[in-house]
């Protein structure tokens, strides 16, 4: 088993759910259309954007630092904050006393009306005692580009259907 693994999502809407659960709303592509590309005088923008991200611990890791941050296009990065350590111990404690063999700790952001300044990709990194990995990407593209290099996608839907048999009792 890997010790650490973290995923993310670029995302429209993070939506706190009265269960304790979260609905990611309108959950982006790898590469995201955003129509003509900036310039210094007209720039695009998303009214919204969220990020979420998921890491998991073996419960044997002895995690001390966690943070966020994402790099823009341009190279400047939004540095989000690190996780406070109370959170972290509380998180692997509450996996080892219920059994779990993971530690599973959610970092989320919400940006309001966020500037696209230039094309290009975003990064969302998790940083974890000093190693960084990159947990997401949003490729951000122009109408021309997706014209030039049309994105393939492919859609699965699997349904299994499990009959139900009756047990016969063993003599």
């Amino acid at each position: 088993m890997q010790r650490r693994q973290v995923t993310g999502l670029f995302c429209e809407d993070i939506r706190s759910e009265k269960s304790g659960a979260f609905s990611l709303v309108g959950i982006m592509p790898d590469n995201a259309n955003i129509g003509v590309a900036p310039t210094s005088e007209k720039r695009g923008m998303f009214p919204k954007l969220c990020v979420y991200m998921r890491a998991q611990f073996d419960i044997s890791d002895q995690v001390k630092t966690i943070s966020m941050s994402m790099q823009l296009p341009d190279g400047n990065v939004l540095d989000m904050g690190p996780i406070s350590a109370d959170l972290i111990s509380k998180s692997f404690a509450g996996a080892k006393k219920k059994g779990n063999p993971l530690a599973i700790i959610v970092l989320r952001a919400e940006f309001q009306a966020f500037p696209i300044i230039s094309l290009g990709k975003m990064l969302l990194h998790a940083h974890i005692d000093g190693e960084s990995y990159i947990a997401a990407q949003l490729n951000l593209v122009s109408s021309q580009d997706e014209e030039e290099n049309p994105i393939a996608e492919e859609t699965r839907q699997f349904t299994h259907t499990i009959a139900a048999q009756p047990i016969s009792p063993t003599s």
